[in-house]
């Protein structure tokens, strides 16, 4: 219990992530809707975007690049796009639009990763709320992602070292405690 507390708190404490990903002007109406969006600050050459909820990509799902050399596809079950650039055209800005399958009253949360090469350089999730969220100032809001950025894995030398050290206080302390008597 707790630990849930704790992680609660952290996560409203820890505000929005500096994330480059932004929606671009308000959603616009294509059967269900679309939205453009902006990746910026790190070059980039592939990205994909992944539902998080039971929301589902409409097809053509991904389209209207602002640059020449890029190409989006949508998976079968509707639930990850992506866009790769062609060889050579790594970016560090881009526009695109997304189009989502419904009506914008549907709250909603996606993973947006852009990589370079095989290196993740953009980590961001994405929620939709018509009724916005507060501090925020829009029916976005992004926090650092969660999806596949498990952070660095210590080296077993280390934590053996660490177990070691911690082993060996615990024995100073029990010296010391004979000592005293």
């Amino acid at each position: 219990m707790r630990t849930s507390i704790i992680a609660v708190a952290l996560f409203l404490i820890a505000g929005p992530a500096s994330a480059t990903l932004v929606a671009v002007g308000d959603p616009f109406d294509t059967g269900s809707w679309s939205q453009a969006f902006k990746e910026s600050g790190v070059p980039f050459d592939h990205f994909q975007l992944q539902m998080a909820t039971s929301d589902l990509f409409e097809s053509p799902g991904i389209s209207n690049f602002s640059s020449a050399g890029w190409q989006g596809g949508m998976s079968g079950d509707s639930l990850l796009l992506w866009a790769d650039a062609t060889e050579g055209t790594s970016l560090s800005s881009l526009q695109f639009d997304v189009r989502f399958l419904g009506d914008t009253t549907d709250s909603f949360m996606f993973h947006f990763q852009a990589y370079m090469g095989r290196t993740l350089v953009e980590n961001v999730d994405a929620y939709w709320n018509t009724e916005g969220y507060p501090g925020f100032g829009t029916p976005w809001a992004y926090r650092a992602g969660t999806c596949g950025d498990y952070g660095p894995v210590p080296e077993p030398i280390s934590m053996v070292m660490l177990g070691c050290v911690g082993a060996g206080m615990l024995v100073a302390r029990k010296l010391r405690g004979k000592r005293a008597t």
